[in-house]
């Protein structure tokens, strides 16, 4: 961007100095009229011109605007405006030297005849119809200025007609120049917005585009996040269904193992119950032992007695006694 403003400054300064040669050479010419009759000088590019003045009110005049940058309208092209009043400084400065080293005034110009307007608008003073004693006037007067070329009296109406066209058609084409400037200026001005814009544009994509990838690499972020949450989902799945598998065939083994438990148990207290009863078996088995041998104890102490003091037995109670010692019955001492 500051290249393409550099090189606008430079065709601005390069367009400003060749109005201002070009401007110049139409006012040496006599295109541009801004003097008047009975000294009246009026700048020829103001549309609102400048009322009576003098040589110097309009010297200040284009001085003061060609060397500052004027406030103009939107329809005015202020470098070509600047450069018009430059041009004009100039002539009258160039003008002012050569009368002032000749001990003159400042030229002065017939007035123009009837109906010469138009051609006043156009940069020249003298129709095409003008009579010889107003071409010999004006070209008398010409003497006072030395940057005006000298005319052939007898050519006059030739040369001013021809030159009268040639400045319309320089005057159109300038115009037309000026309007190209203008549009070129305006397409300048328009590219350097575009300029911009194609800039700011791009700025933008730019953004978007980092903004995009950023968002890219958070949605891979994000779908790689989910793609291991939906694993460990799985997972966790699988290991609830192995832990559901485990937890029936535990409780399957479990309700074998109490089965099993609870027919040793009932096993247990079968035998339990078993040797309890053998244990009473053996209790009464025990007892009656206990008493067999109580039996045969007291029964020997009797036989131990009566072999002491051998009672007088019939035989009959003898044997009898005898049978029921060897049958364990107890017997009764006789005293």
């Amino acid at each position: 961007m500051d290249q393409l403003s550099g090189s606008d400054v430079g065709s601005d300064d390069e367009h400003h100095d060749v109005k201002t040669r070009q401007v110049l050479r139409r006012l040496q010419v006599g295109q541009y009229v801004s003097y008047f009759a009975k000294g009246v000088y009026r700048c020829p590019f103001c549309t609102r011109r400048l009322g009576r003045t003098d040589f110097n009110c309009l010297l200040t005049h284009a001085e003061n605007i060609g060397n500052t940058n004027p406030k103009v309208g939107a329809s005015v092209n202020p470098h070509s405006f600047r450069a018009k009043h430059m041009a004009l400084g100039m002539h009258l400065r160039s003008i002012q030297r050569v009368e002032i080293s000749a001990g003159r005034m400042p030229p002065l110009k017939p007035k123009a005849p009837k109906g010469s307007n138009k051609w006043r608008q156009m940069g020249s003073n003298d129709a095409p119809t003008a009579p010889t004693s107003t071409t010999k006037e004006s070209s008398s007067s010409d003497d006072f200025n030395p940057a005006l070329p000298r005319r052939n009296e007898e050519a006059a109406p030739t040369i001013d007609t021809t030159v009268a066209i040639l400045m319309e058609k320089n005057e159109e084409l300038s115009l037309e120049c000026d309007r190209l400037r203008d549009d070129l200026a305006a397409k300048k001005k328009n590219s350097k917005t575009l300029v911009e814009l194609i800039c700011s544009l791009r700025n933008e994509r730019d953004m978007l585009k980092n903004e995009l990838i950023k968002q890219k690499a958070s949605a891979e972020k994000a779908s790689s996040i989910l793609k291991t949450v939906c694993l460990d989902r799985d997972k966790s799945d699988i290991e609830y269904k192995i832990l559901l598998q485990d937890k029936v065939q535990l409780q399957k083994l479990n309700l074998e193992y109490a089965d099993i438990a609870i027919l040793a148990l009932l096993e247990r207290q079968k035998a339990q119950d078993k040797l309890m009863h053998l244990m009473l078996e053996s209790c009464s088995e025990r007892e009656e032992t206990l008493k067999e041998v109580s039996s045969l104890v007291g029964y020997m102490s009797d036989v131990g007695r009566t072999s002491q003091n051998p009672p007088r037995l019939s035989s009959n109670s003898s044997g009898t006694s005898f049978q029921q010692c060897m049958l364990g019955a107890p017997t009764t001492s006789t005293h």
